[in-house]
């Protein structure tokens, strides 16, 4: 087995994404800048700056209707654990520990360190999506699909999320380094492994759905559902925040 995805989430190989400025500005302000702009309000409240050392936890939804019957346990925690870069380059880096198990795979356990571009943390990204709906990028798509209210497994309650996914993902993105999408990927290639019996199953149409709210750490992820296919077969694990 190679590895999970968490988050969002989105959303989220966000390396493709920059934003534009001054040299001088540290991730921290490229936040704040962005997040004290005058941009015309989105369908939420403004998403509070980011913290070191914040967290979200993640757990695995075993409801059939988001995730295969093969996938037996889920969990992974994100954290903020360093900054750098700056203007277009000012990223955080988003530590993902992760825990899962896939009958007939095995469970593994892992961590890997993602970079994401401040930008990424700003009111400015989720304005400029919801105005366009859709941002075709290099490796793949990402879409705004309006807004829904979203209930968690540990009875938490989220009014007016911004939905968004991923799709249309290019082989390309699978090889740009740590990203949710290539740990999205991995997920669903070990749970097509258990439920077709071949561990070289291939991967088809995979997608990344994320409910998004502001009052969430890290990357704001209220709840992320991975799907695909292989072999015509659905694959699918639906994971929900989980407030400390």
């Amino acid at each position: 087995m190679r590895t999970l995805t968490m988050a969002m989430i989105a959303l989220m190989t966000i390396s493709l994404f920059s934003c534009q400025k001054k040299p001088s500005d540290s991730a921290d302000e490229v936040a704040a800048k962005n997040n004290n702009n005058n941009n015309p309000p989105g369908n939420q409240s403004q998403w509070r700056p980011i913290r070191m050392g914040e967290m979200a936890d993640y757990e695995l939804d075993k409801n059939s209707r988001r995730t295969s019957p093969l996938v037996n346990r889920g969990s992974a925690t994100a954290k903020v654990v360093n900054q750098g870069g700056s203007g277009a380059n000012a990223f955080y880096v988003i530590s993902l520990d992760y825990d899962i198990d896939v009958t007939y795979v095995g469970g593994q356990t892992g961590q890997q360190n993602i970079d994401t571009p401040a930008y990424f943390f700003t009111d400015a990204l989720m304005d400029e999506l919801r105005q366009k709906k859709q941002m075709d990028l290099t490796s793949f798509k990402i879409r705004h699909l309006g807004i829904e209210d979203a209930n968690t497994l540990d009875g938490q309650s989220y009014d007016k999320c911004d939905v968004v996914e991923i799709y249309d993902v290019q082989q390309g993105a699978l090889a740009q380094g740590p990203s949710v999408i290539g740990l999205a990927e991995s997920l669903m290639a070990d749970t097509a492994a258990a439920t077709t019996g071949t561990m070289n199953a291939s991967v088809d149409n995979l997608v990344i759905r994320a409910r998004l709210h502001p009052s969430v750490p890290v990357m704001g992820a209220v709840q992320l559902d991975i799907q695909a296919s292989s072999g015509g077969l659905p694959l699918k694990a639906g994971f929900d925040y989980k407030k400390r």
